[in-house]
């Protein structure tokens, strides 16, 4: 695995060439979305429902507008 700051493409292609299977290469600034998507796969696998916060914000958007037109019963 190879975690760089460096965007070189031919760098990256040398690398793929040369590395014989399983092969990674990841920038340093995307190691934080990987380990946010590590913590929410063992979150989920735990049992957690897991939402993104921009679906969240819809749904609730979507309920007040619901709430704010219906009427009661």
């Amino acid at each position: 695995m190879a975690i760089s700051a460096s965007e070189d493409l031919a760098l990256v292609a040398d690398l793929m060439r040369t590395v014989v299977e399983r092969k990674s290469y990841l920038l340093k600034q995307s190691i934080y979305y990987v380990l946010g998507l590590v913590r929410i796969i063992e979150a989920v696998y735990e049992g957690h429902t897991i939402l993104d916060p921009g679906i969240i914000q819809r749904m609730a958007r979507l309920f007040c507008k619901h709430a704010t037109t219906s009427t009661p019963a």
